[in-house]
């Protein structure tokens, strides 16, 4: 009696820190990690009481075990694999808790109200990040934001402006997924449009072209996912919003237009000669992660910098760091997440906010994996337990859908 009444009240906690870590994941470097780390502690206790595994068996952890494999590789042929080995672990444990966030016993009805939650977040936290950039003022932490013509890049609750733009875009892909797939014209439907334009009005505030990009890539890819017909209409929509910032906001304009200037991508385009020196000198297994910077002093093309600690490119970097080997395992991990999620879309036997957080983590991920030609966000650990968040969420229907049908059976 003793141990039933334990088990519901653990089953009920898992829930509550599911819901408690949508709500922080937008906000907070800390409080993501803290409900993280609680949510995996409280599930193995209860997969104790049960006497069975914490980890449900899913065929993408052999990916990840692949990538796994190519990052001790790099570190054990690194100048120092003790160094090498605590820059990797330092990015990739995310990528170690995946197996238990996918197994995660989350009811469908508190996985809807949680990501309805982080939603709401993600719009308060955009509503905090459109007022900075007229302020210019960090009025949560203090301090003054870096100027942007006439605005000011929004960072939001984090540290750095592509933090919060990263993060920012992954909620903007959910709200929008949700949008999509939300049935008839309703009250919850035209709630999801209203979290859309604010976030996405963030992601502008912001000033990450890399996620503008992103973004962008969404609205269209969503549109042909879901509705072809749309699709002329969401360019159309597009084209107006962007002529009304343009005429309105020049900064905007100038901001994006800076998107096709070679030279005011110098220091991105310097950086990636440099990098593609460093891969050719060690093109199989790498230089190992967390030795970039001493390579980069050593192999500098002639130019102009404004950076140096990575690559800007989530791709190019994985292939300093792991070489080819790496790049391959690394690109790997995504294209069979694809198969995985995309092959589970198509179904469409899914619960109507299940399907909805399928279709958010498919816009997310392939969002990410655009803006991350530009810039590093895998390395972000606010931006890759976002990122891992909806890998892993996506994996969990599926894997819940597996074990109930096998318990019919």
């Amino acid at each position: 009696m003793l141990k039933e009444r334990m088990k519901k009240i653990l089953e009920q906690t898992l829930q509550i820190l599911f819901f408690l870590w949508c709500i922080v994941l937008p906000w907070s470097t800390a409080g993501m990690q803290i409900m993280l780390g609680l949510l995996i502690f409280v599930s193995i206790i209860l997969s104790i009481i049960n006497k069975r595994s914490p980890v449900h068996f899913h065929p993408f952890y052999f990916f990840i075990a692949a990538y796994f494999v190519s990052d001790l590789i790099s570190i054990l042929h690194s100048e120092s694999a003790s160094q090498s080995f605590n820059a990797a672990f330092s990015n990739d444990w995310v990528l170690i808790l995946v197996p238990f966030v996918v197994s995660l016993a989350i009811t469908p009805l508190w996985r809807k109200r949680s990501f309805r939650v982080l939603l709401l977040s993600a719009s308060v936290v955009g509503l905090v990040g459109i007022i900075q950039a007229f302020v210019g003022v960090d009025f949560l932490k203090g301090g003054s934001l870096v100027a942007q013509g006439n605005y000011f890049r929004a960072i939001g609750s984090y540290s750095g402006f592509y933090t919060y733009g990263g993060n920012q875009f992954f909620a903007f892909a959910i709200s929008y997924a949700f949008l999509l797939l939300a049935k008839k014209w309703k009250v919850e439907k035209s709630i999801y449009l209203l979290f859309s334009v604010v976030i996405f009005l963030s992601i502008i505030a912001s000033f990450t072209r890399s996620t503008w990009l992103a973004a962008i890539f969404v609205l269209l890819l969503g549109t042909l996912a879901v509705n072809k017909k749309l699709f002329l209409y969401t360019t159309a929509a597009l084209l107006l919003a962007g002529i009304i910032l343009f005429n309105f906001a020049p900064t905007i304009q100038a901001r994006f237009l800076s998107i096709f200037s070679e030279s005011q991508n110098e220091g991105r385009l310097t950086l990636w000669a440099t990098a593609w020196i460093i891969i050719k000198k060690n093109f199989l297994l790498g230089i190992g992660q967390g030795f970039f910077p001493r390579y980069f002093l050593i192999n500098k093309v002639p130019g102009f910098y404004d950076a140096y600690s990575h690559t800007h490119n989530d791709f190019i970097n994985v292939t300093v760091s792991n070489g080819i080997i790496g790049f391959i395992t690394w690109t790997g991990m995504w294209v069979s997440w694809f198969y995985f999620s995309i092959k589970a879309f198509t179904k469409k036997t899914w619960q109507e906010a299940d399907r909805q957080i399928i279709l958010s983590a498919i816009l997310g991920i392939a969002g990410i994996l655009v803006a991350a030609m530009f810039q590093c966000f895998f390395t972000d650990l606010e931006n890759n337990v976002f990122w891992l968040f909806l890998v892993s969420v996506a994996l969990q229907i599926t894997v819940q859908s597996k074990k109930k049908t096998e318990e019919k059976l």
